[in-house]
């Protein structure tokens, strides 16, 4: 049950997804309690957002130049900041 005070303008359709963010921590709303589904996002919200679904997915991240891009195999190849090389395959596995 979403506790949001706007809760009613929340599409039918998307309240499962809120409701699933909101339970999760992924989402806390606005300070007066209300969701604001149609307000838009700004650059601050979705950078807290990211940041919040990293820690709970217990993200990794590598920075580096990309060397390569293999469209046929969905990896990119990188040089980190050592030096090393890596590929990431793009649903996430890094080698």
């Amino acid at each position: 049950m979403l506790e949001f005070d706007d809760s009613s303008q929340i599409p039918a359709s998307a309240k499962a997804y809120v409701e699933y963010c909101a339970t999760n921590g992924l989402m806390k709303g606005m300070d007066d309690n209300k969701f604001s589904p149609n307000t838009n996002v700004t650059r601050a919200q979705m950078a807290t957002m990211l940041n919040t679904v990293m820690e709970k997915l217990d993200f990794t991240y590598s920075a580096g130049t990309v060397s390569a891009v293999n469209t046929l195999t969905d990896v990119v190849t990188y040089i980190d900041g050592s030096g090393n090389e890596k590929s990431v395959n793009l649903v996430g596995e890094v080698t």
